[in-house]
């Protein structure tokens, strides 16, 4: 899904098999380094982080809200 879903594109896909309910795949575009919260992360890169436009810190697939 990351190689075809272009990076400036704001987004989510959930594939959910139809008979099981099963989830397949959640992804949620733009993202974040999760490595950068190793060790605590740094003021500025939280305030980064929290201020940007398309905050990446939402996981789109499981806490954004879409018409059916």
């Amino acid at each position: 899904i990351a190689r075809i879903f272009p990076d400036s594109m704001r987004g989510a896909v959930v594939a959910v098999e139809p008979g099981t309910g099963h989830v397949l795949a959640l992804y949620s575009n733009p993202s974040f380094d999760p490595n950068l919260f190793v060790g605590g992360v740094a003021p500025d890169v939280w305030k980064r982080l929290n201020e940007d436009p398309a905050k990446p810190l939402l996981n789109r697939a499981t806490n954004g809200t879409y018409p059916p």
